[in-house]
């Protein structure tokens, strides 16, 4: 888990790039201030010439390591019609929580319409 970027260009002739991102938004739970410097290993590319490209790639890969991937098992009538990578939306608002989407990632199957399905959900969102 990492919360702070640097990005260089990688370039010997040139004048030297740098440019870095750090979680420190008070609302993330991988901020620095609570879990103290994690820095990446610096990433240096050729194709880097100005700050704000590494500015910009070095935001990117802040975003995605913020990024929190949730799982969960559901049994529940059995639904023909559903495969592997289908959306769902559970809205929870009714109980003070939040509307989600999850992918549904593998299921099983009955020949019994009567028997349960048994089926793991995927999420990925941003951490906060």
């Amino acid at each position: 888990l990492f919360n702070h970027f640097v990005v260089t260009n990688d370039t010997a002739n040139a004048i030297p790039i740098v440019a870095e991102a750090i979680n420190n938004d008070p609302g993330s739970s991988s901020r620095v201030g609570k879990i103290g410097d994690r820095m990446a290993p610096r990433y240096s590319s050729t194709l880097i010439t100005t700050v704000a490209q590494a500015q910009t790639v070095a935001d990117q890969m802040l975003r995605t390591a913020a990024l929190e991937e949730w799982e969960a098992q559901l049994t529940n009538l059995t639904m023909p019609f559903m495969e592997c990578g289908d959306i769902m939306t559970w809205d929870e608002t009714a109980m003070g929580g939040l509307v989600s989407r999850w992918r549904m990632s593998n299921f099983a199957l009955t020949l019994d319409i009567q028997q349960p399905q048994a089926s793991d959900l995927r999420r990925v969102s941003v951490s906060s």
